[in-house]
């Protein structure tokens, strides 16, 4: 599972059971957090080095990458502990996107505070009130004032299990026990089961802190860890979000009560203290140096507010997990163990199916039959078994298929019944990740309503959410991309195992294509955007092989006519992406 390295090694934890962390921490070990003070200030996730992009930290964004620094972290060493009934700090070099959509109204902090009155960020009717019924219709005479950071003061709830049904009910008075009140053992005493739940924002998103307090301090600012078992786990989030938000969809899950997630109930019955924040699940953002950041930040809070833990342990899946392995290498204190589920590497890894699967699809599904000679689709192309020749993922004749049009096979789709890990694992992240022109979630719906000018004007995706580390592109003032096909070829493995033909092989990489420029996308067609659009799962609209007669052009084949390299193929050279 997992070892510590010496006295004072790391404790890595590699397997992907949550019962490792469910375990008590017992031996002598000591992590390098331990005993010892927290930095002075928020370090930046790369710490002392440049960033693996070539890039320096900083907040500005020129035409070629970020601005430089002078490579030191922000000093905010003075904000923390955050009291009660303040709002917490911002980093200096946090990028501090607008527009931005705030969401403290979807948990007890209710709408963001007032920052400014000149119409920038979320209109606010009342601090600290429940939102307007309709974001769309706000009397502008109701609005106070704008938020443009979404701060909100810190706040202190408690929440206790109840013996009638065994839910979590929230506990208005904490020195006011209820009748129904439940006992849970910790160290094999009965104590109240009463959870603390800290609410705020740290670096313009949400956190939140749970641990048991089976008797509630009369000062909040000064909580009981009587039953606090020493160790801390930071739970990360994953999805997959475009930023430009405070939070996204079930982001706002991990801070707005503790059993929003199935995994901090048995962690709190253990002993264990929880942190999270929205700015560390990737269904809002996927800005590993801002989340980075963030994180640190919201652990500042836990040292200084209530202990040093004795070990923090990491936990998450899908993009949670690729936190935890981003930032054990660029900031080693943050974490002493880790528990990624649902393993992968980086989010840089992840575009290149993202790019290639629908590319792939749409030759599959519609391309092939206009290009190779006989009107019909190769029948190799009709067996998903036949696709994975090519696309290098799981896919199955028979599988059934989540974006199924009735007849037992995707929607749009021309092969038998069955699906594809490209469709069933990558669908509809093409056009998020790549088209500035498409977004999807309730803040950003929230922020049509209420900014429609400034909305109509933001580019989203994921290489606009990390602007500040990419670049721009001077030609056109879109963000740097990072996915590129050209020179790849598609299927070499299957062609060199005598799996498809020569031919077969030329074609497809002459008519696969790739994608436009970002500047150059349009608006998404069905199922991501109005049926009147037009069907097109495959995003083709913003490909170039979206028109046979222009497909290779700057795709796979770089624009070579069918045989032009069957001279290459005889040494086995060139580029294969992953197949």
């Amino acid at each position: 599972m997992g070892t510590i390295r010496g006295d004072t090694g790391r404790l890595v934890l590699t397997t992907l059971l949550a019962c490792a962390l469910l375990t008590a921490c017992g031996g002598g070990g000591k992590s390098k957090n331990a005993g010892t003070e927290p930095p002075p200030g928020i370090t930046d996730p790369s710490g002392n080095q440049p960033p693996a992009d070539g890039t320096d930290p900083g907040a500005g964004n020129p035409p070629g990458g970020t601005n430089p620094d002078d490579g030191q972290p922000p000093d905010v060493s003075d904000s923390f502990p955050i009291p009660i009934g303040k709002v917490g700090p911002i980093a200096k070099d946090n990028p501090r996107q607008q527009p931005f959509g705030c969401q403290t109204f979807k948990t007890a902090l209710g709408q963001p505070l007032v920052d400014n009155h000149d119409g920038i960020g979320y209109p606010v009717t009342q601090e600290g009130g429940p939102p307007p019924a309709n974001h769309g219709a706000i009397d502008p005479a109701d609005i106070i004032g704008y938020s443009a950071d979404c701060g909100a003061p810190t706040m202190v709830q408690y929440w206790y299990r109840s013996t009638e049904g065994g839910s979590l009910k929230p506990l208005p008075d904490p020195h006011q026990l209820p009748a129904d009140l439940a006992t849970v053992k910790i160290g094999g005493k009965e104590v109240n089961y009463i959870v603390r739940h800290e609410l705020g924002t740290i670096n313009r998103f949400i956190y939140a802190i749970f641990v048991l307090e089976p008797n509630p301090s009369k000062k909040p600012d000064k909580p009981n860890l009587s039953a606090w078992n020493g160790n801390l786990v930071y739970h990360f989030g994953g999805g997959v979000g475009v930023g430009f938000s405070q939070s996204n969809g079930f982001a706002i899950s991990y801070v707005d009560r503790p059993d929003g997630r199935r995994l901090n109930v048995p962690l709190l019955e253990r002993g264990y203290a929880v942190v999270s924040s929205t700015g560390t699940t990737t269904n809002t953002t996927y800005n590993l140096r801002l989340g980075g950041q963030t994180a640190q930040m919201v652990k500042k809070q836990f040292v200084t507010a209530y202990a040093k833990p004795r070990f923090t342990f990491g936990l998450g899946e899908s993009g949670g997990a690729i936190q935890q392995l981003i930032y054990e290498q660029n900031i080693p204190d943050l974490l002493d163990g880790l528990m990624a589920i649902e393993n992968y590497t980086d989010m840089i890894t992840q575009i290149n199916p993202v790019g290639d699967c629908e590319l792939l699809e749409y030759y599959f599904d519609v391309v092939d039959a206009k290009v190779n000679g006989s009107g019909q689709m190769n029948p190799k192309w009709a067996s998903w078994e036949g696709r994975r020749l090519i696309s290098g993922v799981n896919g199955y004749d028979g599988a059934a298929a989540d974006w199924d049009d009735g007849s037992g096979r995707p929607i749009g789709s021309q092969a038998n019944p069955g699906s594809t890990e490209c469709i069933e694992g990558w669908r509809g992240l093409t056009p998020l990740a790549l088209n500035p022109n498409f977004v999807v979630g309730d803040t950003y719906e929230m922020m049509r309503q209420t900014q429609p000018e400034v909305f109509a004007q933001t580019r989203f995706s994921y290489f606009e959410d990390l602007k500040d580390i990419f670049g721009v592109d001077p030609m056109t003032g879109y963000a740097r991309t990072t996915f590129d096909n050209v020179g790849v070829q598609y299927g070499l493995r299957a062609l060199k195992h005598g799996k498809i033909t020569v031919d077969e092989f030329l074609l497809l990489n002459a008519h696969v294509g790739g994608w436009k420029k970002p500047s150059a996308m349009v608006e998404e067609g069905y199922p991501f955007g109005p049926p009147s659009a037009g069907l097109d799962p495959w995003s083709a609209r913003q490909a170039t092989a979206a028109d046979p007669r222009r497909a290779g052009r700057g795709g796979a084949a770089h624009g070579r006519r069918p045989g032009s390299d069957a001279g290459s193929l005889r040494g086995g050279s060139g580029v294969q992406r992953r197949h």
